[in-house]
């Protein structure tokens, strides 16, 4: 597979992400956060920091915490994590 096959392969499998974080998400998530998440989830980081609370609420977080390998973190589990 080529470049371009690779790359629009990429974009196909980043646009489901997206819609599938959207539906997780609440209504009303940040399209920056969201965006950024996808990004760290296409890049096959272990987290993702935010305070967005659309995304990273109880509910939010945990829905996309059971469905992808990058979880959603708040700065203070960030912190706790760390021992700061």
């Amino acid at each position: 597979m080529g470049p371009t096959n690779w790359h629009l392969g990429r974009w196909e499998e980043k646009r489901q992400d997206s819609v599938g974080v959207k539906a997780l998400a609440k209504s009303g998530t940040d399209i920056r956060d969201r965006g950024g998440y996808i990004d760290a989830l296409c890049s096959e980081v272990d987290g993702f920091v935010t305070s967005d609370k659309q995304l990273v609420g109880t509910g939010p977080s945990k829905r996309i915490n059971e469905r992808f390998f990058t979880k959603v973190l708040t700065p203070e589990q960030v912190a706790e994590e760390l021992g700061v």
